[in-house]
């Protein structure tokens, strides 16, 4: 029941997939007292110490750890997950079957699935993890609470299949179905696994299980010896607190661990000069550069792909995010159901985008280097970012020089957060350097629908309907 959307165009002068990076010891090296010419010795193991931040608790329902959300996916399961193409494919799932026009759908459970104290998985621990995440529907209570918007009720049919009753026939997809589902017999009601925070104990359905937990300093997870997968685990990971990024390198330098993760743009001069590997992937996380469409100037299309050839993206991710990202063509996610290969918008060609303007009828009658309106009133733009991001400072920077090229007017308001969203929902802009972060599922809607107010004012009537 899902559908699939193929946009010709995005108002966007640039998307930008911010890139993370997992860092991790590339030797270890003994050394021996005394010696100048030590000889280095390799040494491998399968075990991995990972760097963690601070967390609140291990509860999938309440955290709000980033960390500790991708630690769960080692543990928990899903009726479904994502594959690297954001394809659903089912986990826990083994069929399922819509009905009502799409507005149920019923899901028959695997076989033999046991969770990691034996006890076997139930329809009566999907129903009550459906039952428990909708206490956060629409929420930001639970990282898996917007997962819960079009679950109606779930209710059992018998022991090993549920019917899930959707508000709509749209919005029920299966990505909406990737939350862990928890054990039911673990907790004394709905209410009791909504709240229960410290002394945690995470019980799944996964590959890996809880090993060792040292309070909040530590947690050490083994292989699941009775997985139901094709694949079962036999090193152990262990996740350590750490105060800060800085904290983290030092103790890969030492090997006091072997991995961390880093999202931040600093990392090249952070691990600059250590004997590390850097493996670099595209985030969840998009930065976007985006037109207002419902003003005059901008609504001209012809405009918005001059401004977009005459903007230099490469320029723009170099300077200003210092390289970590990957140019994108439009707003879907690297490798989104297997398409959006990284490229840019637009190839940059100033020459191009002054003779796009001048031939959309925008001239320098003034003869003042700058580019005038119809009533002859230098055209300028407003372009807007959030304060305190020293990221989006420099893009909006670049992206003034780039429009004085194109004899475009532009000036940089700074906001402070409520303001700067305020402004984007009222339209009180003419560009924004924004950003989003995307969860499971990639649902795009607050970007391309207008009957959500969309920040660059279009209109799709083929997606406002779907």
């Amino acid at each position: 029941m899902s559908s699939t959307i193929r946009l010709k165009r995005i108002s966007v002068i640039l998307v930008l997939f911010l890139m993370s990076s997992m860092i991790g010891c590339q030797q270890a090296t003994e050394f021996f007292t005394g010696e100048e010419d030590a000889t280095p010795v390799m040494k491998t193991s399968t075990d991995i110490s990972v760097a963690i931040s601070n967390f609140e608790t291990l509860n999938p329902v309440k955290n709000k750890s980033e960390d500790i959300f991708y630690m769960e996916k080692l543990v928990y399961e899903g009726l479904f997950r994502l594959n690297d193409e954001y394809l659903p494919e089912p986990v826990l799932a083994e069929s399922w079957e819509y009905a009502d026009n799409g507005t149920t759908l019923t899901i028959n459970l695997k076989e033999g699935v046991l969770w990691h104290d034996d006890k076997p998985l139930t329809a009566e621990d999907v129903k009550f993890s459906i039952e428990v995440y909708l206490r956060s529907k629409n929420s930001a209570e639970s990282l898996h609470g917007m997962l819960m918007s079009n679950i109606k009720s779930v209710k059992t049919v018998g022991k090993s299949a549920v019917k899930i009753e959707f508000v709509y026939n749209t919005e029920n997809t299966l990505e909406c179905l990737t939350f862990p589902i928890i054990p039911k017999h673990k907790f004394n009601s709905v209410g009791d696994a909504y709240t229960k925070v410290g002394n945690f104990i995470p019980i799944g359905t996964g590959p890996y299980k809880i090993g060792e937990i040292f309070g909040t300093r530590s947690i050490k997870l083994v292989g699941n010896d009775k997985y139901h997968g094709t694949k079962i685990p036999t090193n152990t990971i262990d996740f350590k607190r750490v105060p800060d990024k800085f904290a983290a390198v030092e103790l890969l330098h030492i090997y006091d661990i072997n991995a961390m993760i880093s999202k931040g743009n600093d990392r090249g001069s952070l691990f600059a000069g250590k004997s590390l590997n850097i493996i670099n992937f595209p985030s969840n996380e998009a930065e976007v550069v985006g037109f207002n469409t419902s003003k005059p100037f901008l609504s001209d299309l012809r405009i918005r792909k001059a401004i977009a050839q005459g903007i230099d993206a490469t320029q723009i991710l170099d300077d200003a995010y210092m390289g970590n990202g990957v140019l994108s063509k439009n707003i879907f996610p690297i490798h989104y159901y297997g398409g959006n290969p990284p490229e840019p918008l637009a190839i940059y060609d100033v020459s191009a985008a002054n003779k796009a303007i001048a031939e959309a009828g925008y001239y320098d009658t003034n003869k003042d280097t700058k580019i005038d309106d119809m009533e002859g009133e230098n055209i300028s733009l407003k372009i807007i970012i959030n304060e305190g991001d020293e990221a989006r400072l420099l893009a909006a920077q670049s992206i003034k020089t780039s429009l004085e090229k194109l004899k475009i007017g532009s000036y940089i308001i700074q906001m402070d957060w409520p303001t700067y969203t305020a402004a984007i929902n009222n339209g009180d802009y003419d560009l924004y350097v924004g950003g989003f972060s995307l969860a499971d599922p990639m649902n795009l809607d607050f970007m391309l629908k207008s009957t959500i107010n969309n920040p660059a004012k279009l209109t799709f009537l083929s997606i406002d309907t779907t």
